[in-house]
């Protein structure tokens, strides 16, 4: 330990007698590391199957292929989440419903949000699928949904159908993650239930998740 220690009281004692030497040598040390990674196409991989898995095994050469365009498989979506909470509180009701239409509104008015839905095969109509607790609500609308809710009772009542506006069967873990009361994520047995026996009756979070087009050249920024 002690050659150690005198190696670093050393560096710390002629970087700071030096200092102007020391900065210059940060400097250039860390464009030349910046030059290497460029010129060797260095880039950062985040994917969790390539970075934990070894290289060369046959599930990962598998995944590879199920993803190629000779497979004929349909790609997998992005995903991209968001969750709107209240710290912990309920976040039921007509407030917290705003915030979820806010969120949408954010995601779907954004400059090239039509355009890159469209990279999706068989999209027409520009836009991604999405499963919201705005769902209830034809075509995810907001003045749909402000003509109809006025109150916390409302917007609850609404929300706690196990059917979408376009009839897809809701999951309500999806949604709401844990809410109360819990029914699980398979209460297709409980389609056509009357809503007020199975009314929601806490939650402690809205998630939204965005299925993007899967990763193309078009759709890169």
């Amino acid at each position: 330990k002690r050659p150690l220690l005198r190696g670093l009281i050393y560096s710390a004692r002629q970087s700071a007698k030096n200092p102007y030497i020391t900065i210059a040598i940060s400097i250039f040390v860390a464009f030349t590391f910046a030059i290497v990674g460029v010129l060797t196409n260095f880039y950062v991989e985040t994917e969790g199957t390539i970075l934990w898995t070894p290289m060369g095994c046959n599930s990962l050469l598998h995944g590879d292929w199920i993803a190629s365009e000779e497979s004929g498989f349909p790609q997998q979506a992005r995903t991209f989440q968001v969750i709107v909470h209240a710290n912990g509180a309920n976040v039921l009701g007509l407030e917290g419903s705003n915030r979820l239409f806010d969120v949408m509104d954010t995601m779907r008015f954004t400059p090239g949000y039509n355009e890159l839905c469209s990279l999706g095969r068989g999209n027409t109509d520009g836009e991604c699928l999405i499963n919201a607790a705005t769902g209830f609500w034809a075509n995810h609308s907001r003045s749909m949904f402000e003509e109809e809710v006025t109150s916390d009772e409302d917007a609850i009542f609404a929300m706690s159908h196990l059917v979408f506006a376009n009839d897809e069967r809701v999951d309500r873990v999806s949604l709401f993650g844990e809410a109360e009361p819990l029914l699980g994520r398979n209460a297709s047995n409980l389609i056509g239930v009357n809503v007020s026996d199975i009314l929601l009756e806490s939650s402690t979070a809205y998630l939204t998740t965005l299925f993007l087009p899967p990763e193309d050249e078009e759709a890169l920024p």
